[in-house]
């Protein structure tokens, strides 16, 4: 990968690992993607707006020796982005959120319903199976597994009935994160990490990641103009447990036998029951049984 990376981009840093390396404060990583040079073009379009307006931080796409903005190595494509380190605050995101508004355009709902029965579907008809009965892990995976497929059972429900009750339709959307587990310069600006939704959706994964605790999470609501539907929503993404996905989805693929999935059901359930409460007293969201116990 070193002699590609020299080929392709003229670089050979002595540190190259999990296709990141640093020069003089920059972040590089080598990004594979599926996406056609057409769409990446697009992805670089707002790149340089990013620049425009957070002081020339990032991102920048780099093109190859031979002018090409992407590359390929062992039949799979790449993309080299470049993001100066730093750190980002809760201001900065507000910021992104309002800059990157996406005027005239909404999310359906029954999409993102449809979407998460098919990967509850995969989880526990793929990736549950590939959990190693001889790993030390296996009883800690299991349970945190089957925990995980309960809880989205339950978030499945709850945006079913809050179709129901308002309609399949979000509006005033903008461009936030696929995740953002903290504000760390990279993962914020990584142009393939973005996605169109509704900008609490940032704010469910800060909090479920424990980078955004709960005082400053309900001190930041008002902002994003909550209400019943956008509460419910949000109640229906805290249930969702797409980290623990994630991490399964990811040790399937790479075909780790003994790995450990970190979660502490207890202090999660204390998490959810917290900002169930908050929601359920001041926006009235629907009740949700088990959870008032």
């Amino acid at each position: 990968m070193l002699t590609f990376l020299f080929e392709q981009y003229g670089y050979y840093p002595k540190d190259f690992q999990e296709n990141f390396f640093c020069i003089d404060n920059w972040l590089f990583r080598l990004i594979e993607t599926e996406e056609s040079d057409e769409y990446i073009s697009q992805v670089d379009e707002y790149a340089q707006n990013i620049r425009k307006n957070f002081f020339d931080k990032g991102p920048y796409i780099i093109r190859t020796r031979s002018g090409k903005i992407s590359s390929f190595y062992d039949n799979k494509k790449y993309v080299l982005v470049s993001i100066q380190k730093g750190k980002l605050s809760l201001k900065d995101l507000n910021k992104f959120h309002y800059i990157f508004k996406e005027e005239g355009k909404s999310v359906n709902l029954k999409d993102l319903l449809t979407t998460w029965e098919r990967r509850h579907e995969d989880i526990e008809r793929e990736a549950l199976y590939a959990l190693r009965i001889d790993s030390v892990y296996y009883k800690n995976n299991l349970e945190i597994s089957m925990f995980s497929l309960g809880l989205a059972q339950n978030a499945l429900q709850y945006l079913s009935e809050l179709i129901l009750d308002y309609g399949e339709i979000v509006e005033e959307v903008s461009i936030v994160h696929k995740r953002l587990n903290n504000l760390d310069s990279f993962d914020f600006f990584n142009p393939f990490n973005f996605v169109v939704d509704h900008p609490l959706r940032d704010l469910v994964e800060l909090y479920k990641s424990n980078f955004l605790h709960f005082d400053d999470l309900v001190s930041l609501l008002d902002y994003y103009k909550m209400e019943s539907k956008l509460a419910s929503l949000f109640m229906s993404r805290i249930l969702y447990p797409a980290k623990i996905f994630d991490c399964l989805e990811e040790k399937v693929i790479k075909k780790e036998q003994n790995f450990k999935i970190n979660y502490n059901i207890e202090n999660e359930m204390q998490k959810i029951k917290k900002i169930y409460k908050y929601l359920k007293d001041k926006y009235n969201i629907r009740p949700i049984n088990w959870l008032d116990y």
